[in-house]
């Protein structure tokens, strides 16, 4: 069957080692003609009997660029905040 984990295109895999299960999920679309779920349920396969490939994804996953963006973003906001509170209170 089409979402047999040993044949994901290289291209999908190497998505999934820079952290971007997305793409791989279209490139494993596109190279079988299947629906998302089907694509999706492949890929996930993929990685559940890779975990290497798997640990890879997290990593590059989590060193994505935006994951620590919104914290820093919301504790500045946060700060402006308490500033303007107490400039108010003076």
């Amino acid at each position: 069957m089409a979402n047999s984990v040993s044949d994901l295109p290289a291209q999908a895999i190497e998505a999934l080692r820079s952290g971007d299960k997305i793409a791989a999920i279209k490139y494993f679309r596109n190279s079988h003609g299947i629906g998302l779920k089907e694509a999706k349920d492949a890929v996930e396969a993929h990685l559940a009997a890779n975990p290497a490939l798997a640990q890879q994804f997290q990593l590059a996953r989590s060193a994505r660029p935006g994951h620590g963006a919104a914290w820093i973003v919301l504790l500045l906001v946060a700060i402006v905040v308490v500033l303007f509170i107490r400039r108010q209170m003076e």
